[in-house]
């Protein structure tokens, strides 16, 4: 398989992961890889401040750092919350 070599634009940084997975490895988890057990060797980073957006970075998978008030971390509340609003006699 051919190797795509990835150049930094304007608006895209590049930092690819030090340890890539080997071709057979690489194969193997492919065969069978189901939905939310496998994931990719990097990730785009994009930050948003100020009312913009900066510049992309596609960077070696991992982590994400996120505010403790994110409303992702309340949507089971507001769900939960909004079915007692509308709960009807039935």
């Amino acid at each position: 398989m051919a190797q795509t070599v990835l150049s930094e634009t304007p608006t895209l940084s590049v930092n690819l992961t030090e340890t890539p997975a080997d071709a057979p490895t690489r194969a193997q988890l492919l065969e069978n890889p189901g939905f939310g057990t496998l994931f990719g060797e990097h990730m785009v980073r994009i930050d948003y401040a100020d009312g913009a957006w900066g510049r992309s970075v596609l960077q070696p998978y991992g982590p994400i750092q996120l505010d403790p008030s994110s409303a992702v971390f309340h949507y089971a509340q507001a769900a939960f919350e909004g079915m007692k609003a509308f709960r009807l006699a039935d």
